[in-house]
This record gives structure tokens, C-alpha cells and sequence, in this order.
């Protein structure tokens, strides 16, 4: 019963992700970030972050939640010692499923403000692992 669950809605997450015929593995998953970062190196961050995914090939930025197949909740934190230079982050990438928010995957890290567009590389690769995986298991599942 709980892998005809899964498969289900892995199903429609698949629908979600603009698949569903051949271009599937190439159709860009839509993304919403939702950001709650308060420091200055964190909302810079955040704002590559969103850039990255403007660059994306296979991930494209949502401006609306209600739009969005994958959702990222991205939070940042500046330490108590070198503030300005470093942040903290955690970040939980969930995939919709009409309203619905089901676990994909989550990390936590720190970047430095000299190597803010690498992070975003490197978080931005992580949210387009939750579509491949998705992917992945439909395919291996025959859907």
C-alpha cells in the first residue's frame, strides 16, 4: 500500500515538474524561494541564489508559491564573530503537490562573502538533485 501511495504521488509530482511526454528530463522545474535572511551576507546570498536559478537550465524561478513544483525555505544566520564576512545557512527543498509540501531533501552550510556565487552553485545543484530524483524514481518505477 505505501509504495502505490508513493507512486502516486510521485505521479503527480512528475505532472507538477512539467513531465509527462519526452522532453520531461529537459522541461525546467518552476522554484520558489522563501527566504528569511536578516544578515547582510545572507540576504546577498539569497539573492545569488535566485540569480543562479535565473541562469538555470533545468530550474527556472517562481515569483508565486502557488506556481512553484519545488519550494526551497532558506534561512540564514551571521554568527557572533566575523559578521559581514560569513553566514550561516539551512535550507529545506520540498516538492508541491496542489498546496501540498512533500520533504525532498535539506543541508545546512556556511558561506564567506568572497565566495557568495559558488554557494548559490552548490545550493542551486542541490534543488535540482530533488527534481532528478524525482525523475529518477518515476522512471525506475515505469510511469
Amino acid at each position: 500500500m505505501r509504495i502505490e501511495v508513493c507512486a502516486v504521488l510521485l505521479t503527480v509530482a512528475l505532472a507538477s515538474l512539467n513531465a509527462g511526454n519526452a522532453e520531461a528530463q529537459t522541461a525546467a522545474a518552476s522554484v520558489y524561494v522563501d527566504s528569511t535572511a536578516e544578515d547582510l551576507v545572507g540576504s546577498r546570498l539569497s539573492y545569488q541564489v535566485e540569480q543562479e536559478l535565473n541562469r538555470s537550465s533545468t530550474l527556472t524561478r517562481s515569483y508565486g508559491y502557488d506556481d512553484a513544483a519545488l519550494v526551497v525555505h532558506f534561512v540564514t544566520i551571521a554568527p557572533n564573530y566575523d559578521v559581514g564576512n560569513i553566514t550561516y545557512y539551512s535550507l529545506v527543498v520540498n516538492f508541491q503537490i496542489d498546496g501540498l509540501e512533500f520533504y525532498g531533501t535539506s543541508y545546512a552550510g556556511f558561506c564567506g562573502a568572497d565566495i557568495l556565487p559558488d554557494c548559490a552553485r552548490d545550493i542551486v545543484s542541490r534543488v535540482d538533485g530533488v527534481r532528478i530524483s524525482i525523475l529518477e524514481a518515476l522512471s525506475d518505477e515505469g510511469f
